[in-house]
């Protein structure tokens, strides 16, 4: 990325991970069709070479779907997150300027909200009831929830729990 000249952000920074994903999930089929040939008897070289021929031009439109869908998200400019949102009460101000975020973006672009708190909770962050129910409704009406349960990423880093389990928080 730095050679790119690209800033390491939030979303960059998942790029590794979801390029090894994506490369494992257009891999698994490819293989399996390999093998599936391989069983019918064919080379190494006729199994891949047919493998390749039947699903590779699919799995390759495929791949330049999803690298045209992540160029333009690394390439937006104007890409807002949300970070932690709900840890505080929203003073009749931030409620304005959220307002205003979310009114200006709805529908036509996009921007990204987490927070440790339960969507159903929200709603008691806003000072003004009204305005805050009309913002989480059109949040609601174009948004995409990931749930993710399970211990703290940043509880799973600490190096006090590390020590306690024995890591080695040098390496």
């Amino acid at each position: 990325m730095f050679l790119l000249g690209i800033k390491y952000t939030p979303l960059t920074a998942t790029l590794g991970a979801l390029i090894l994903g994506i490369g494992t999930e257009f891999t698994i089929p490819l293989m399996m069709r390999y093998y599936e040939e391989r069983g019918k008897g064919k080379s190494p070289t006729e199994a891949m070479t047919t493998a390749i021929t039947r699903i590779g031009r699919a799995i390759i439109a495929s791949g330049f779907t999803v690298i045209g869908g992540f160029a333009a998200l690394l390439i937006a400019r104007d890409f807002p997150i949300l970070d932690d949102f709900g840890l505080q009460r929203l003073n009749a101000q931030q409620l304005i300027d959220l307002y205003e975020l979310i009114i200006a973006r709805h529908r036509k672009s996009s921007f990204i909200i987490t927070s440790n708190r339960a969507v159903e909770e929200w709603l008691g962050v806003f000072d003004d009831p009204i305005l805050g129910n009309s913002a989480l409704d059109r949040l609601a009406n174009a948004s995409y929830q990931i749930v993710i349960e399970g211990t703290s990423y940043r509880e799973r880093l600490s190096p006090h729990r590390r020590r306690k389990e024995g890591v080695d928080t040098m390496t």
